[in-house]
């Protein structure tokens, strides 16, 4: 079932193969070109923890992003070379939980300090974040 994981990677392992199902391939940019396979993580996942560890497709949808409906307050920004941006509603789902896409950004990047070199986009982003935690903040 392939080499054992670093200790602090069971149990994120053991909740992809048991809870949620995170359809990540291979684009070439981390890894090798790869399309994701549910029927082979299945199997792995069956080999490794038993008959238990089965996969739901829907988790994702059912127990992330249908409970947004009647979320409030969130800001989603979206990087356009984050490669989980899959998983975050791409467009605003109300006035209170809102996406904001940059193009060309990584995982995070809008949250690390600022620096005089910082994209346009980026800075901008940073605003409209700041605008809306004001805004529900009541400042």
């Amino acid at each position: 079932v392939g080499a054992p994981l670093p200790i602090q990677k069971v149990p994120w392992d053991w909740l992809c193969c048991t809870e949620i199902v995170l359809p990540v391939a291979g684009t070439g940019i981390f890894v090798a070109p790869s399309p994701y396979d549910l029927a082979g993580q299945q199997q792995r996942c069956t080999a490794k923890y038993g008959p238990t560890a089965v996969l739901d497709p829907e988790w994702h949808r059912r127990y992330a992003l249908e409970p947004l409906r009647t979320a409030t307050n969130i800001v989603f920004t979206n990087g356009g070379v984050d490669p989980t941006r899959g998983f975050a509603p791409n467009a605003s789902l109300s006035e209170t939980v809102v996406a904001i896409n940059v193009a060309g950004m990584g995982h995070t990047f809008d949250l690390f300090a600022t620096r005089d070199s910082d994209p346009a986009n980026v800075v901008a982003a940073r605003a409209q974040e700041l605008a809306y935690l004001r805004k529900w903040l009541g400042f």
